[in-house]
């Protein structure tokens, strides 16, 4: 025997046979809770034999098991990239705490965290650093050197291509529009017509934000994008492909 003892399981257990309950409806975890609680999973199973052996003992009877898909690939790398434009941390433990689903689809795909970032389209070497030490002046010239490189200065491509510059811009000005003025960069205020330049850009803006390129998706949510896809590139997928996205599956 290990020499632990599951307290709160024998508690209730004891309890509710004091109170004459027989069974009682309850969430349960899996071998999830080897990562969440090892100790106390480590000595149910040595203890019971099983996790589910060890909360029949503690009186759980009857539960509701959380059925949990699968997540594909594709799906993998839209929330990766949704949580990089909604200034998510990227650390891989951070985010193997906060949602243990996602992580381990990553290493099933893609076997690291890390390498599943990549695929996302996320630069690693340029995530975000905080703030200590940073000043407004240095991270304006870094502006700066980015527009006069011709490099999109669109906030969703900017997170994905430099995290760390779009979020210490946002942290110290506000927002990236705002530490876009500072630099003294305007972005277009209003839509330009659409040409074929255009188009692939707002494709890529719209795989940058986790988005799905799949025709019947776009077509849906984006009909003025799709249509003007269609008229410029003759479909869709060709323009998709303009796009650097040749690629497309059922989900994609």
């Amino acid at each position: 025997m290990c020499g632990y003892r599951i307290l709160d399981g024998h508690l209730r257990y004891q309890i509710l046979l004091d109170m004459g309950v027989e069974s009682v409806p309850c969430l349960i975890g899996n071998e999830r809770e080897a990562f969440r609680a090892p100790e106390l999973f480590a000595a149910a199973n040595e203890l019971f034999g099983t996790w589910e052996t060890a909360l029949r003992y503690a009186g759980v009877r009857h539960y509701e098991r959380r059925v949990i898909e699968d997540l594909t690939p594709d799906a993998v790398l839209r929330k990766l990239r949704h949580l990089c434009n909604n200034g998510y941390a990227l650390g891989s433990r951070h985010n193997q705490k906060r949602d243990p689903q996602l992580f381990d689809a990553t290493r099933k795909h893609f076997g690291t965290w890390r390498k599943s970032l990549t695929a996302a389209g996320i630069d690693i070497n340029r995530l975000y650093r905080g703030t200590r030490g940073r000043k407004p002046a240095e991270v304006v010239e870094a502006i700066k050197r980015r527009n006069n490189q011709g490099l999109p200065m669109n906030r969703c491509l900017v997170m994905l291509e430099d995290n760390d510059l779009c979020m210490i811009g946002m942290r110290l000005f506000g927002s990236w529009g705002r530490a876009l003025e500072a630099a003294g960069i305007t972005l277009p205020a209003t839509k330009p017509k659409w040409s074929q330049e255009s188009i692939v850009r707002a494709i890529q803006i719209r795989y940058a934000k986790g988005g799905s390129l799949n025709h019947k998706a776009v077509r849906k949510s984006e009909r003025r994008l799709y249509n003007a896809a269609r008229s410029h590139f003759g479909s869709w997928q060709a323009a998709r492909t303009a796009a650097g996205f040749e690629k497309q599956n059922s989900d994609d």
